[in-house]
């Protein structure tokens, strides 16, 4: 069965995703900061993760701009990486992680940009994505991203970006909105997924959960995520993380969503503005398993509740 797949971004057609991550940037850029209130948000030191979805050829010009204005004032490490470090020590600057979700064919071209720059990523794909036939595959996009149909990335993909030291992640096993499942459905989507994924790349540290909202986790998935040994929880909620040697602790990260398809400009904006929230949040497993995914407290986000996505 041939399966027409996108290609570029121009072509993509789902105005739910698109229009929030626009509107984002779009109050971003609107609080009109200058030049230098924003370099002076980016020099913060502080932890920072972003995710992406996609960076098709016609978005490369955007995102080889966005990475030519903060890499110079940023390190750029994998999320295990960067929590491995600030057990050690304290950053000397500012630390970004890049990472990208579901798993599509073109972020293995998008690792070979990152490695000419000399920068590691993480990449979150689906077990699904990994192993099924092309048709299931565009099924997956259509039922578990909620997108048209975009080439994904088989078993060699994910080998070829081990190969250029990147990191991969856990992101379910089907991208099911996990609080809405059962039991034994939760089982399958986090800790079955995770032992599929260990088995042919190795540890897996990171597990990111799909939509990245509170409202798709439950103290049943908290629970699972501490039988699957992950010692990373990561949402899709704009912020960021002190840089302190403590928050290699704090387990549960802010992701601030981007994609850049908003231009660079923008997403620096984006990226100064989700800056003001740094905060954490804490997934602690407790005696005999029990375990919990703590909100951050009203103090800590009354006054970022202009950037919250949700």
């Amino acid at each position: 069965m041939n399966i027409c797949c996108i290609e570029r971004a121009q072509d993509l057609s789902t105005p739910g995703w698109r229009s929030r991550l626009i509107d984002v940037a779009r109050r971003a850029r609107l609080r009109a900061w200058s030049s230098d209130a924003i370099a002076r948000s980016l020099r913060r030191p502080r932890v920072h993760l972003v995710v992406m979805h996609h960076v098709f050829e016609d978005e490369r010009a955007a995102f080889e701009d966005f990475l030519d204005r903060v890499q110079p004032t940023h390190e750029c490490l994998g999320v295990s990486e960067a929590f491995r470090r600030l057990g050690r020590v304290p950053p000397s600057k500012p630390i970004l992680c890049l990472t990208f979700d579901d798993g599509f064919k073109h972020h293995v071209t998008v690792g070979k940009w990152l490695r000419a720059r000399d920068v590691r990523a993480t990449f979150f794909p689906c077990i699904q994505g990994l192993d099924a036939p092309e048709s299931s595959r565009a099924i997956l996009c259509r039922k578990g991203f909620l997108r048209p149909p975009i080439e994904l990335f088989g078993w060699d993909g994910a080998q070829s970006l081990v190969e250029m030291d990147h990191e991969l992640g856990c992101h379910t096993r089907t991208h099911r909105a996990l609080a809405d499942l059962s039991n034994h459905e939760i089982e399958d989507e986090i800790v079955s997924a995770s032992a599929a994924l260990q088995a042919r790349v190795g540890p897996v540290q990171t597990f990111a959960w799909p939509f990245g909202k509170w409202s798709h986790v439950s103290e049943a998935v908290a629970e699972a995520l501490t039988r699957g040994g992950f010692r990373h929880v990561l949402s899709a909620l704009p912020g960021c993380h002190d840089a302190s040697p403590e928050w290699s602790r704090r387990e549960c990260a802010y992701r601030t969503p981007m994609e850049p398809m908003i231009g660079a400009e923008r997403m620096v904006r984006l990226l100064a503005a989700s800056s003001a929230r740094c905060e954490s949040l804490r997934w602690n497993p407790g005696a005999q398993s029990r375990a919990q995914l703590r909100r951050p407290s009203q103090s800590s986000t009354r006054g970022a509740a202009a950037e919250d996505t949700d």
